[in-house]
């Protein structure tokens, strides 16, 4: 019964060969697809394909291109034959995958596998569909952009440390945040750059929980350019680096700049900025070192405040120690000119106050105190008239001064001296109005007031006295021939 069966099936099918260019098999009678040599079609079976181990489909002699079997034991599945070898498909475990997986691959090779593209297009990246990071055909990489400039560019629209742009964060004492090294020394491309068109920090680097001298952000350059250069144009803070641990040595800094080490060139760093181009506290706030000049400051007017401060010195002793606001200290060869302190000060209207030096409280020197005096300096000489009457009209007197009322540091006890006013009436050119600067006290968060006040030029004394002396010198030989004479007279 069964091979009468078989001979007739056997026999529809090729008359169904012989007379039909393509299969239909169905439960609907439908006329099979034009384009299909077989169709089927179920909503409720499938078609299974031969089922076999893994040793069984590699015994296969000649296998032809596309054929299929499916695999029972492991690795189980689909597998076709590629016309070369056996390939699963789906495969994240065979040594040539045709799909990257979302479970991840193994067995790939490096040469031959890659995620990209092979023809000049970008390759886009994306998340709630929305770009978040594109490889452009140039090799460019873009975070945040979608046209980068630079081999790698990050952008961000605000600067909050959820959306900033960039940020790098480490633990432990040893590591090293990020490291940013330009490899050609004959460029003045920097290893990193960042720029911000808001009016917000350009750059900030910062290192917390560290009880170690490592550097927040550390730059160095053996080449003839800055070994950091910051520049912005906004109002806010151009770099900021603060340093919170121990002084474990004199290399714990907030910031070093150390231009080329053998022949001093180029900058350790240079800071420019509408408030304060550097700011640093510290046991040794900041130390430069350098060819020419250590400290170049240059102020430009700015718009609020009464006055500019080129250093402001501000020296709290908590501890009882001596204490020194500036210190300067010169060395030189023979015969070279030395100075410790030279400032020049430029400018000032009619009736403007002008110091070199304006300080409050006792002035010591151990060398000679000189005033400019040369003739070629001079001009409209001429001999002074008689004084005596004049410095007659002096009142030397003895006073205190009111050290409990005015803060300016002024001497206590009795002094010997002339009350400014007084000698204004005689010697008017002696006497000129002083102005006591506005002090900034950073520790206090506040500023002492501006103070005026008559000031006298006890110097300008010294060549009345002399005249008067000399004056009285002239008299008393006067009368000392008319007592001669009144003695010859009378005989004695």
């Amino acid at each position: 019964m069964k091979k009468r069966c078989l001979s007739i099936i056997c026999t529809c099918l090729l008359a169904t060969i012989g007379f039909s260019q393509n299969i239909g098999i169905n439960n609907d009678a439908s006329t099979p697809h034009n384009s299909a040599m077989l169709d089927v079609k179920s909503t409720s079976k499938g078609i299974l394909i031969p089922r076999m181990t893994g040793a069984q489909r590699t015994a296969i002699a000649g296998p032809a291109t596309g054929l299929q079997v499916y695999q029972t034991d492991a690795p189980a599945g689909i597998y076709y034959y590629n016309g070369s070898s056996w390939v699963q498909l789906g495969a994240t475990a065979n040594a040539n995958p045709e799909g990257w997986s979302t479970t991840g691959n193994a067995g790939t090779n490096p040469a031959s596998n890659f995620i990209g593209t092979t023809d000049n297009t970008a390759l886009n990246f994306r998340t709630n569909n929305q770009t978040r990071f594109i490889l452009n055909e140039a090799g460019k990489i873009g975070v945040g952009t979608t046209t980068p400039q630079s081999l790698f560019e990050v952008y961000g629209t605000d600067p909050s440390t959820a959306n900033a742009p960039f940020r790098v964060l480490t633990a432990g004492n040893n590591n090293r945040a990020a490291d940013f090294i330009n490899l050609s020394a004959t460029t003045v491309q920097p290893a990193i750059s960042a720029y911000v068109m808001g009016n917000n920090h350009a750059g900030i680097f910062y290192q917390a929980n560290n009880s170690s001298d490592k550097a927040a952000l550390s730059a160095f350059t053996t080449g003839t350019g800055g070994a950091g250069y910051f520049s912005s144009t906004g109002p806010n803070t151009i770099l900021t680096a603060e340093y919170t641990g121990p002084l474990v040595s004199q290399s714990s800094t907030a910031i070093q700049g150390i231009a080329n080490l053998k022949t001093g060139v180029g900058r350790g760093g240079y800071f420019a900025g509408g408030y304060e181009g550097i700011f640093a506290k510290g046991q040794r706030a900041a130390k430069f070192e350098g060819k020419g000049e250590g400290i170049v400051i240059d102020l430009e007017t700015t718009n609020g405040g009464n006055y500019q401060y080129g250093i402001d010195c501000n020296v709290t002793n908590t501890a009882n120690i001596n204490v020194i606001g500036i210190s300067s200290y010169v060395q030189g060869n023979a015969g070279a000119n030395l100075v410790g302190v030279y400032s020049e000060p430029q400018g000032g209207g009619t009736g403007a106050v002008v110091y070199a030096f304006y300080g409050l409280g006792h002035a010591g020197i151990t060398g000679s105190y000189l005033t400019v005096s040369d003739a070629k300096l001079k001009r409209n000489i001429r001999s002074m008239p008689g004084m005596m009457d004049k410095i007659m009209q002096l009142k030397p007197s003895t006073y205190e001064y009111r050290t409990d009322e005015f803060k300016m540091n002024l001497p206590g006890g009795k002094q010997f001296g002339l009350l400014a006013q007084e000698l204004q009436a005689v010697f008017p050119e002696l006497v000129t109005e002083q102005i006591k600067p506005v002090n900034k006290n950073e520790k206090a968060n506040k500023a002492s007031s501006e103070l005026k006040y008559l000031g006298v030029n006890y110097q300008g004394l010294i060549p009345i006295l002399i005249n008067g002396i000399q004056e009285l010198k002239k008299e008393n030989e006067g009368l000392n021939k008319e007592l001669i004479a009144i003695k010859t007279k009378i005989g004695l």
